[in-house]
Order: structure tokens, then C-alpha cells, then sequence
């Protein structure tokens, strides 16, 4: 395989992204968010429970992990039942495998730190919060003018090229998550195969 080498703050700027998306993305718990996947893993009561009991020195962590994972199964399933060639596309939650894979190292790394989430990720809203959709939609639209995208039976699909940038390309897949709708809307690139 090929590793993929990327600046750390690149890395730490995608996660931060994809993990605020995942937490925005909850539907359970005692605050129901946009309700994209069904699960309450950064509630208080429901996750943020039973990850301060079974993981207390990193249950930050273990809650934003868990909820991004949710997040990525969600669009995997879409992807590979409504798609042919599922690994053919870049989303908000696969940006091809070796990408995956040091998102996945740097936030494995960065779990060890033992420093909270929020003192070495820069998050656009604040997860500590209630949530509040109206912030939520002002980190979407503080990320500029995206391509437009088709809407789709599958997703919105942002035309042409995904951009060599990492962080242009993330920018742009979540910028294309406006309007916000009621179900996961999976924005996505189409790569050649």
C-alpha cells in the first residue's frame, strides 16, 4: 500500500471536520441533532455514561470516535448498496483508503496525547454545547462558495475533479452538506477508476 504523508494539521483539520459532522449528525440522547444516524454516543447520559464508566481517562475520545465510526458505517452502507463502484467516489467519510488510514492513525495518536479533544483539535462549533443547528449551519456556510452539486438519488454529487487538496476537498463536502436536510445527504467526488 501507499502510504499517504500529510501535514498533521491537515489531518487534525479533516478530523476535526468529519467528527463534528458525525456529532451534528446524531439523532438520540436527550438533544436530538439533526438525526443523520441513530445514536446519542456524545450524550451525556446515554454514551457519555457508559464511556466515563468503561473508559474514564479517555472517554472524550472514545465518544467522538465512536460517533464519527457511526457516522462512517452510514455512509458505507449507502455507498455500497446504492453504488456500483462505491470505492470510486470520495465523501466526507472516505476519501480513499490510504487517506482513511492516516486519519485514522493521527487520530489514534492523538487519543494518547492525553490531552482532551478540544485542546488539540481546532472543532468549528463547540461540542460541549447543546446543540445549536443555527451554529451549526454557520460553520457549513462559513466555508464559501462550494460547486454546486447535482442532487442525486444516492447523494449530491459535486461536479468534476475532487480537488488534490485535502483540505479543499473536505471543505467543499461539507459545504455541499447545505441545505441541511432531513437524511444524510452524502455530498460526494466521482474518481476514475
Amino acid at each position: 500500500m501507499n502510504e499517504v504523508v500529510l501535514p498533521n494539521s491537515v489531518l487534525d483539520a479533516v478530523l476535526a471536520s468529519q467528527i463534528t459532522v458525525a456529532w451534528a449528525g446524531e439523532g438520540s440522547g436527550d438533544v436530538p441533532r439533526l438525526g443523520w444516524w441513530s445514536c446519542g454516543l456524545t450524550d451525556r447520559d446515554g454514551g457519555g455514561d457508559f464511556f466515563e464508566r468503561s473508559t474514564p481517562a479517555t472517554a472524550q475520545w472514545a465518544q467522538l470516535d465512536a460517533v464519527r465510526r457511526a457516522a462512517v458505517i452510514v455512509d458505507q452502507r449507502i455507498r455500497r448498496t446504492h453504488m456500483a463502484a462505491h470505492d470510486h467516489v470520495r465523501t466526507i467519510y472516505h476519501l480513499g483508503y490510504a487517506v482513511d488510514e492516516a486519519l485514522n492513525e493521527r487520530l489514534r495518536i492523538l487519543k494518547q496525547t492525553g490531552e482532551e479533544p478540544r485542546a488539540v483539535l481546532t472543532f468549528p462549533v463547540n461540542l460541549d454545547e447543546e446543540f445549536d443547528r443555527g451554529a451549526f449551519d454557520r460553520f457549513v456556510d462559513s466555508l464559501g462558495d462550494v460547486p454546486k452539486p447535482k442532487i442525486t438519488p444516492v447523494g449530491r454529487e459535486l461536479p468534476g475533479r475532487p480537488p488534490e487538496a485535502l483540505e479543499v476537498m473536505t471543505r467543499h463536502l461539507v459545504g455541499a452538506l447545505r441545505p441541511l436536510p432531513d437524511e444524510y445527504p452524502m455530498p460526494f467526488y466521482r474518481v476514475a477508476a
